[in-house]
């Protein structure tokens, strides 16, 4: 019975014909739809006459639709009997009586029958192919359909052993009752003949003569058929024997051939299945080769696609060149700019410098003098504190006289005081006192030692500054002549126009960049798509040779399997065509794909040759538009002059510009160095 899901698959199956169209499995009740299938499948069978035959009608008449449905059903067995040479065997059989009453159970049953024929006749590769288009859970429902009528198919012969074997059956059941019915009979004889032997013996006790031979005749008459119904009976006994042997014999026959028959049906499936995959790579192959020419097209456009980028890459090479030009141009302005400010602003320095220095020399003779009135100062401190200690002194002996009782004491004090070795005798606030005038005198004769150094070592280095200020004055003054001259004579007015002119060419150029960088962003958008393109081509690149590296493992193992159902095959006693066609069908596939293989190799190699060539040209192509640049950049420049001679006075005007730089940048931190240094209480 099919289920719901079934009856969907078969409907998308009758669906799949074009010449087809319906919606529901009722619509097929008429049978004509599925005559047109029938035609399909073995159109020599089903010829046209027989379909000429079906009556066109509705849905309503049900006696037209009965008939059409009694052909279709009929003609389809006979196709199963007559061309498949198969029969059905528990398995209900289409009913036209259903079938023509709309009954979508037994419609589905007829096309299930028509299905296993399809899949059976010798157009089966096409049928397959095209089951194999449908989605998978639709092919799934079908292999089960197929798989149902498979399985209840027999071939004629082993028909044939079953018929044998059911009417050996019906013989000895037969046999067995002839047997019974003859045991009855001798049965009954017998009693017969005791009922006679019985009425012998009362005969010869009080009967006549001629009844007494009455009945011996009736007696031998019996006793004759008895024993003829005996004969007959160990006769029978005897086939009965026969019939049996024969009926087990019939049976291990019957055995051997169903072995034999679900051996080779297996045989059949395998066969079947390597005759599937073999249909599925033949059309991979065809699809091998429709992806080669797609191959071919996207190969041209990646080509096109490499000539748009060679001229994105000049285009940018020419845009660089310009670009580089205008940044020289610029490097140029601005480094004459420097220059002019840098010679405005040496002047204006210079100047300055001038009266920063006579104020510098004024401070440091005044600081001298301030130093020389603190060394002074320092040497009268040192005075004072002598002269406190020779007060302290006289002072401590005026004590040790004032106490009596202490004399010896006053005169040690007095000496170690002298001596200046020990004070822990003193009286405390003496004690104190001379540490603080001890320290006081330390630090302040330190102080003095430190400034007279200081007052030397500054003396040296103004002497020394002054020297380096003077000849710093006397070649800014030279400098400042020069500019002067300089500036009478218009060479700023020359710079000016200098300025002007490159301007001009900024302007130029730049308008000229941005014609170009319009062209740039065309060709880049154009490179984009060529980008996308070539990725679209790689992407299906690789899906070619993943589905190829798929296809060839599938394959081999396929290929493994049909060698092994070929070794199982006895090659002697086989003379199967199938296989003998599978066996050049696959010899046939192993030369593709040897040469699908060189090919691949080959266009490997070709592919990597272009590539080479494309990078050479490249590199020969920007070098020729370089060493053309460099032709273009000589030519328009002055022709008085070498190409050598103007870069050399390039890089000494740059050097020149460093130097007084350089020297401005010196003489403004040794400024301000010298304000740090000479002058650190302003700061």
């Amino acid at each position: 019975m099919a289920s719901n899901e079934g009856e969907e698959a078969l409907l998308a199956w009758v669906q799949s014909f074009s010449e087809i169209s319906v919606k529901r499995l009722v619509d097929l009740s008429t049978c004509v739809e599925l005559a047109h299938i029938c035609t399909k499948v073995d159109s020599s069978f089903f010829n046209p006459e027989w379909k000429n035959n079906l009556s066109h009608t509705s849905l309503d008449n049900k006696d037209l639709c009965k008939l059409n449905a009694i052909k279709v059903c009929e003609r389809v067995l006979e196709y199963y009997k007559e061309c498949l040479k198969l029969s059905f065997v528990n398995i209900d059989t289409p009913k036209s009586d259903e079938i023509a009453t709309g009954n979508i159970k037994e419609i589905a049953c007829l096309i299930q029958f028509i299905l296993g024929a399809a899949v059976n006749c010798d157009n089966k590769n096409d049928f397959i192919g095209s089951l194999m288009t449908l989605d998978e859970y639709v092919q799934g429902e079908l292999m089960a359909y197929i798989q149902i009528i498979l399985d209840s198919c027999v071939s004629v012969g082993e028909e044939s052993s079953n018929m044998d074997e059911e009417d050996l059956r019906q013989r000895l059941f037969e046999l067995e009752k002839e047997l019974a019915l003859s045991a009855e009979e001798n049965q009954a004889l017998r009693s017969d003949l005791e009922s006679a032997k019985s009425f012998i013996s009362d005969g010869q006790n009080g009967k006549s003569n001629g009844e007494i031979d009455l009945i011996e005749r009736r007696a031998v008459e019996t006793q004759r058929r008895l024993d003829e119904v005996q004969e007959e009976l160990m006769m029978m006994e005897h086939q009965r024997e026969e019939e049996s042997i024969r009926l087990e014999v019939a049976l291990r026959e019957s055995e051997e051939w169903r072995q034999r028959t679900e051996i080779a049906e297996q045989k059949a499936d395998e066969v079947a299945v390597l005759k599937d995959e073999v249909d599925y790579l033949r059309e991979k192959a065809d699809k091998s080769t429709r992806l080669q020419a797609s191959l071919d097209s996207l190969r041209q456009k990646a080509e096109e696609s490499n000539e748009l980028r060679k001229k994105l890459r000049d285009a940018e090479d020419l845009a660089a060149q310009a670009s580089r030009e205008r940044e020289e141009e610029l490097r140029k302005v601005k480094s004459y700019k420097t220059q002019l400010q840098s010679t405005k602003q040496a002047l204006v320095e210079a100047q300055s410098k001038a009266v920063d220095d006579e104020r510098r020399s004024q401070r440091l003779e005044n600081d001298l003098r301030a130093e020389k009135e603190m060394s002074k100062v320092s040497e009268a401190a040192a005075e004072r504190v002598t002269a406190e200690l020779i007060s302290l002194k006289t002072l401590n002996e005026e004590l040790s006289l004032n106490s009596g009782n202490m004399d010896s004491l006053g005169e040690s004090l007095a000496a170690e005081t002298a001596a200046g070795d020990d004070m822990s005798l003193m009286p405390p606030q003496v004690r104190e006192k001379m540490i603080r005038v001890q320290s006081e005198n330390k630090r302040l004769s330190e102080q003095v030692e430190r400034e007279i150094s200081r007052g030397r070592s500054d003396t040296v280095e103004l002497k020394d500054t002054i020297e380096s200020l003077r000849c710093e004055k006397q070649t800014l003054t030279d400098k400042i002549k020069d500019l002067e001259a300089k500036l009478a004579e218009g060479g700023v007015k020359e710079d000016g126009e200098a300025i002007q002119e490159l301007e001009e060419k900024i302007k130029s150029v730049e308008s000229e960049n941005a014609s170009k960088k319009e062209q740039f962003n065309s060709i880049s958008s154009e490179l984009n798509a060529a980008k996308e393109k070539n990725g679209e081509v790689e992407a299906l690149l690789k899906q070619k040779d993943e589905d190829i590296k798929a296809m060839e493992t599938r394959y081999r193992s396929y290929l493994e399997k049909a060698r092994s159902v070929i070794k199982t095959l006895d090659p002697k006693n086989n003379n199967n065509t199938e296989v003998v066609a599978l066996r050049a069908q696959i010899a046939e596939k192993e030369r593709l794909i040897r040469r699908l293989e060189t090919e691949k190799a080959e266009k490997g190699k070709a592919r990597d040759q272009e590539e080479k060539l494309l990078v050479s040209a490249w590199y020969n192509l920007g070098n020729k538009n370089i060493r053309g640049a460099v032709d273009e950049r000589v030519g328009r420049s002055q022709p008085g002059q070498s190409f050598l001679a103007r870069q050399r006075q390039q890089t000494q005007q740059r050097r020149n510009q460093q130097r007084s730089v350089q020297k401005a940048r010196m003489n403004a931190a040794a400024g301000g160095a010298g304000d740090k240094k000479f002058f650190p209480s302003r700061s």
